[in-house]
């Protein structure tokens, strides 16, 4: 953030944001096999660790739980042993990471529950799921330096894993203008706002993989959301890298 968007009396906040952190598969049977959690991040973790705040995408479920999801299809499905996953998160220094993404229940509601406390244990915040609709629409508020920064979760992504007024799920959000999406924007992002931060980062697991340019919809709908108060759209799931563009002051 460039020296003329600090709040005045704020110093300025360095931020680290990465796209899907996948701790599942491969990855767990490495740590499994010896590898240590620093090492799992390479060159990286000076990196990552030389930040205020590290936010990332978490594409796997933290769960010994081992049914996986079959009530609708699906090809993959990720988890990672909790001391495993734990350690790896702590070991770059992750501050939040987004559960609203088309991995978290990959071993069912019991997986994102267990993932939701193996979290709370370890003191990382997260957003975009929740045992029921109300936390999973809630954004984290973060501290760091002198700022207050509330982050808000969303995905398009497996719309059948939307939270219910008392189900565990995800805050599931097409990607679309349509004034009834809007409005529930509006309804997260106002929330964030009222909670008297300086900065509203708004997270969003979108759209398909292998796409090096959001589609025009994408770009249509972020321009919607920065409109509407957010401060920084930070997507993923494209497994690509993408641009950055400013736009509106964000």
């Amino acid at each position: 953030m460039s020296g003329e968007d600090v709040p005045p009396g704020n110093e300025p906040l360095r931020m680290g944001i990465v796209g899907d952190v996948m701790l599942g598969r491969g990855v767990n049977a490495e740590l499994r096999a010896g590898l240590s959690p620093e090492a799992l991040w390479g060159d990286l973790l000076p990196e990552l660790r030389g930040v205020d705040l590290l936010l990332g995408n978490l594409e796997c479920a933290i769960t010994t739980h081992d049914r996986p999801w079959e009530r609708t299809p699906k090809v993959f499905h990720f988890r990672a042993d909790p001391d495993m996953g734990i350690a790896a998160l702590r070991a770059a220094g992750f501050d939040w990471v987004s559960l609203a993404n088309n991995h978290t229940l990959d071993y069912e509601e019991e997986g994102l529950l267990e993932t939701l406390a193996h979290l709370d244990a370890a003191g990382i915040a997260y957003s975009g799921a929740g045992p029921d609709a109300e936390s999973a629409a809630h954004p984290a508020i973060l501290t760091a330096r002198d700022w207050r920064v509330a982050v808000v979760a969303v995905t398009d992504n497996e719309p059948e894993w939307v939270a219910g007024p008392a189900t565990p799920g995800t805050r599931y959000l097409p990607v679309t203008t349509d004034p009834h999406v809007l409005a529930h924007v509006d309804e997260v992002l106002s929330v964030a706002r009222d909670a008297g931060v300086d900065l509203v980062v708004f997270s969003n697991h979108w759209g398909p993989n292998m796409v090096a340019v959001p589609p025009p919809r994408h770009i249509e709908f972020v321009r919607a959301v920065i409109g509407r108060g957010a401060d920084l759209y930070y997507g993923h799931s494209a497994h690509l890298f993408q641009g950055v563009e400013a736009w509106g002051g964000a």
